[in-house]
C-alpha cells in the first residue's frame, strides 16, 4: 500500500506539474469556470498513455457490487485503472473536482466507501484511491477535513496516506486518499 501511495502521489506531482495542466488550471480560476473533471480525466489519460511507468489504463470499467452491501444498486464504474509496469494488478482511480475542499473530501470519501462494495470474486485490484482538485487549501485543513469526514461516515483512512499539495499559483490544491 505504501508503494502504491508513493507512486501514485509521484504520478500526481509529475501530472501537475505540467506547464499546460497548469495554465488550463489558472485559467479555470480566473474565470471561475465549473464543470471540468472530465477535462481532467482526459487530460490524464493522454498523461497515462505517454508515462514510462504505465504499461496499461482503462476507463469507466464497471464491476459488480456485493447486494449485502450497497443499497440496491448493483454495479459502480471506477474512473481509471492503472497498472504499473512490473505489477500484476492495476489500480482504482476516481477523480474528483470540487469548489469546496469539504465538498471535494466529502465526495472522496463517499468514492471509497462506494468502491469498497464491490463483490471479493470481482475485485483484482491492489487499491483504490482518489484524487481530488479543489480550491486552495493547506495540506493541514485537508488532513483535519478528512479525519473529520472519515468519521462521520465511519470509513477508516490511514493518515500516512493522505497527501495534499498547492498546484503551484493556480488557486487549486490536490489531494490524494
Amino acid at each position: 500500500m505504501k508503494r502504491d501511495f508513493e507512486f501514485l502521489t509521484y504520478l500526481v506531482a509529475d501530472f501537475f506539474s505540467r506547464k499546460s495542466v497548469r495554465d488550463t488550471l489558472s485559467t479555470i480560476s480566473y474565470f471561475e469556470i465549473s464543470g471540468w473533471e472530465k477535462w481532467v480525466q482526459i487530460e490524464f489519460a493522454k498523461f497515462c498513455m505517454d508515462h514510462e511507468e504505465i504499461s496499461d489504463w482503462g476507463r469507466e470499467l464497471r464491476y459488480e457490487l456485493d447486494k449485502r452491501m450497497s443499497n440496491g444498486k448493483s454495479s459502480c464504474s471506477i474512473d481509471f485503472l492503472i497498472r504499473q509496469k512490473r505489477k500484476q494488478s492495476p489500480i482504482g482511480i476516481e477523480i474528483k473536482q470540487h469548489p469546496s475542499p469539504n465538498g471535494c473530501v466529502k465526495a472522496m470519501l463517499k468514492d471509497i466507501a462506494k468502491v469498497q462494495q464491490i463483490k471479493y470474486s470481482q475485485d483484482d485490484l491492489r487499491g483504490i484511491w482518489c484524487i481530488g482538485i479543489h480550491a486552495a487549501e493547506s495540506a493541514a485543513e485537508v488532513s483535519r477535513l478528512v479525519t473529520y469526514h472519515a468519521d462521520r461516515l465511519d470509513i477508516n483512512i490511514n493518515p500516512q496516506f493522505v497527501f495534499s499539495k498547492e498546484i503551484g499559483k493556480t488557486g487549486f490544491s490536490v489531494t490524494v486518499l
